[in-house]
């Protein structure tokens, strides 16, 4: 079934990416030089033209454009978090305006009463491969979520932001890790946590009790155990982070720990910031 692009993101692709004022591309102005008599010369003198500069954003602005770029979405309050924390809403949301005014990111209030969700547009995404530092093979072309994969997401968002903050760690996302196992059958992690150096990896999983521990969890978590994510590591930490007492004595009593190794710790009880918040606390005691 063939699908209509998004309105807002063809007028995103039609606008702020293609200046055609001579004035905004131009690399040179031109002068003249005084008489000498005989004639007049013209001659040029390069003036530095950044074209950022005409988009009216700063280097976060673009860091924040860069962050979205390789996420499927993100909630406001992510985006604050990551790059304003300790600072009020009002920095974050000209942010995501300035973002939006220029075609470069969407923004949707979920059922049009819950969080507001950001993606970005294909304008965007090549505005963070162009001036963000954002490598084409980190791009994931953005959509809005279901309603199944919405908690699921945001969580993984979460923890991908908190353990961000932990020095000499490598966190890479499922999305990431499915380009990278492409063409095989490598099973995917929510989450694949690495210390540089590869010397320590974690596998982490979100479990949101809604799959069937004996047919999906447990499979899912032998499968992982056995890859060999790293040259120097054989045997990955199994980490679950569930949801509520009564699942995680489940998985606990299910999994067989003198086989599969895991550890399973239960998902903060709050939202929002505050959950990022918990999560650091969580994953610098690990």
């Amino acid at each position: 079934m063939t699908t209509r692009p998004d309105p807002a993101e063809e007028s995103a692709l039609s606008g702020p990416l293609r200046p055609t004022s001579s004035a905004t591309m131009s690399t040179k102005e031109s002068t003249f030089a005084e008489t000498d008599g005989t004639a007049e010369r013209a001659r040029t003198r390069p003036r530095i033209s950044d074209p950022r500069s005409a988009f009216g954003l700063s280097g976060r602005d673009l860091a924040v454009l860069g962050f979205l770029a390789t996420v499927p979405f993100a909630a406001q309050y992510q985006v604050r978090e990551r790059f304003f924390r300790g600072r009020s809403d009002v920095p974050g949301s000209r942010c995501v305006q300035r973002l939006l005014r220029l075609g470069f990111v969407l923004v949707q209030r979920w059922r049009g009463v819950g969080i507001n969700l950001v993606r970005t547009t294909e304008a965007g995404r090549a505005m963070a491969m162009a001036y963000a530092d954002v490598a084409e093979d980190d791009v994931f072309v953005s959509r809005w979520p279901s309603v199944s994969a919405l908690p699921h997401t945001l969580w993984i968002i979460d923890a991908l932001i908190a353990i961000g903050d932990i020095a000499k760690v490598r966190v890479s996302p499922c999305w990431a890790l499915r380009r990278r196992a492409a063409g095989t059958r490598e099973p995917v992690p929510d989450l694949l946590i690495e210390t540089v150096g590869g010397k320590h990896v974690v596998v982490a999983e979100i479990d949101l009790a809604t799959e069937s521990i004996r047919r999906v969890v447990l499979p899912k978590i032998s499968a992982l155990r056995a890859t060999k994510w790293s040259e120097s590591v054989t045997s990955p930490t199994i980490l679950i982070l569930t949801i509520g007492s009564r699942r995680k004595e489940s998985l606990e009593r299910q999994i067989p720990t003198d086989i599969v190794p895991a550890r399973v710790v239960l998902l903060p009880e709050v939202e929002g910031q505050a959950a990022i918040a918990a999560l650091r606390a969580l994953f610098k005691g690990l």
